[in-house]
């Protein structure tokens, strides 16, 4: 084909958005004649993306759900770290006043 002596065009069809669609092609010459290509019996459907995310409003709240229960474990364990600390101090404590009561 020569290219200028024809004009070539091109579809895409990675742009439709998901759904059912059908084609008629329109085609005149310079003479003005028209021809029409349609046949019912062909449709494609463009179906939905496998790795589409979807709505974002679900993935941040997703996120700050694991956010929110993350820092609240991370507070539970440094009040527990506080609490054994506290009771480490109290044995040491009584350890002492056992060893001073013994040696007196």
């Amino acid at each position: 084909m020569e290219q200028g002596k024809y004009n070539i065009h091109a579809l895409q069809l990675d742009g439709l958005n998901r759904g059912k669609y059908s084609y008629l092609i329109l085609a005149r010459d310079l003479a003005n004649n028209t021809s029409i290509l349609h046949n019912e019996s062909f449709n494609f459907v463009v179906f939905k993306e496998q790795n589409d995310v979807g709505n974002p409003g679900f993935f941040l709240i997703s996120l700050s759900i694991i956010g929110f229960t993350g820092k609240f474990i991370f507070i539970i364990y440094k009040n527990h770290q506080r609490t054994v600390d506290v009771k480490r101090g109290w044995e040491l404590i009584a350890i002492m006043q056992e060893v001073t009561r013994i040696f007196e």
